[in-house]
């Protein structure tokens, strides 16, 4: 969920959880979670800029998402995300090198 890069939706959005999971549209262009994330971020939906925005709040991001569920079962009727679990787990996969020619794996 990018709105996790961009503020801390359990204590901000707290009276909007439920808009969150059902994520009406609410215009021609937004549906309230994108309406929430082209707020924070002041951007459109195709002009993001990632880095700034959101490679540099991956782990605050990682954090929030606790708060959510996270499991696939749990995502079938709640809010959250399980991005951060994949995450932390690729990150237990780091190449020894970082040569692109000589990839380790263990």
């Amino acid at each position: 969920m990018l709105l996790l890069h961009l503020c801390d939706v359990k204590k901000e959005l707290k009276d909007n959880l439920i808009d969150i999971s059902l994520n009406k549209k609410i215009s021609e262009r937004h549906t309230f979670v994108s309406n929430e994330v082209s707020k924070r971020a002041h951007h459109g939906k195709g002009h993001l800029n990632s880095e700034k925005n959101y490679l540099n709040n991956v782990p605050i991001a990682i954090k929030r998402a606790k708060d959510f569920s996270c499991t696939e079962e749990e995502l079938i009727s709640n809010i959250g995300t399980n991005i951060g679990v994949l995450i932390t787990r690729l990150n237990m996969f780091q190449p020894l090198s970082m040569n692109p020619d000589i990839i380790m794996v263990l």
